[in-house]
């Protein structure tokens, strides 16, 4: 490739992370709920499980990127803090359940770009119809090597911790 093509081909990565820089933060704080709002949505939420959703561009057999590990990791973590253990989802579109979505890409060999968000969702009512709605929720962006995709994980474990905080709040105020 001459140096043309690799001045193109980086441009076209760094304009892709800052995209969704930019606009996954800004999508996220226009449908964040105010904080006490999100508290108080967790009062009603007697059982609930957990469903994770990984989109990779990641070969599968990356280590840190398996959706069974998380989940444990993730339910583990929600009980340590809140005193709450998910149970097994069996229908997510009928049961309550906190839903992480991690969304990972790759820009070369260097950089991995991706983003984790973290929702409490639950039935609801929109007027006289009943729907699944999100009545929680908080992510965030990163950036990390190739080497370095624990930290995936950890911020996952952060937003979930953030959660689980919540969850204890409104519990402990019922």
């Amino acid at each position: 490739m001459n140096q043309e093509g690799r001045s193109l081909a980086w441009l076209v990565r760094w304009a892709s992370i800052c995209l969704c820089l930019t606009i996954v933060p800004v999508a996220a704080i226009h449908a964040q709920m105010d904080r006490e709002a999100q508290v108080a949505s967790l009062r009603e939420a007697r059982q609930f499980g957990i469903v994770i959703d990984i989109e990779s561009v990641l070969p599968a057999n990356r280590p840190g990127l398996d959706n069974t590990m998380w989940r444990e990791t993730l339910a583990s973590r929600i009980h340590e803090v809140s005193g709450r253990r998910p149970v097994t989802v069996t229908d997510p579109t009928r049961e309550a359940h906190v839903y992480v979505h991690v969304n990972v890409m790759s820009v070369g060999a260097s950089l991995v770009p991706f983003s984790v968000g973290v929702s409490f969702i639950q039935p609801g009512r929109a007027g006289k119809k009943s729907m699944m709605v999100a009545t929680w929720e908080s992510g965030l962006v990163g950036l990390v090597s190739p080497d370095q995709l624990k930290v995936i994980l950890d911020s996952a474990e952060s937003l979930i911790d953030e959660f689980a905080v919540d969850l204890a709040a409104a519990w402990s105020s019922n």
